[in-house]
């Protein structure tokens, strides 16, 4: 009888163990959660405003040249449409 009775005793003190180490994981993992959450949303806010400093730019240096810009877009279209065409039969 004994012997049952230190078994239950470890099997409890290890379910104990357990819990509290899951416990301790889910807590870990919700705060990791929220933190990756947040570096996410200042990457996202970091990448908007570099794209709208480079909208700008663009649009400035288009109005400022706009014989280039149109050549560019011109030469960069043939491009496309000709690299596009290539793989086709």
């Amino acid at each position: 009888m004994r012997h049952t009775t230190q078994l239950r005793h470890i099997r409890h003190q290890s379910e104990k163990v357990a819990s509290g180490v899951l416990e301790e994981v889910r807590s870990k993992s919700k705060e990791m959660a929220g933190r990756a959450k947040e570096r996410g949303a200042e990457i996202i806010d970091d990448a908007q405003a570099s794209g709208q400093r480079a909208w700008k730019d663009a649009k400035g240096w288009v109005a400022r040249n706009p014989g280039w810009a149109l050549g560019t877009a011109f030469v960069a279209g043939a491009l496309a449409k000709a690299l596009g065409r290539h793989g086709k039969s």
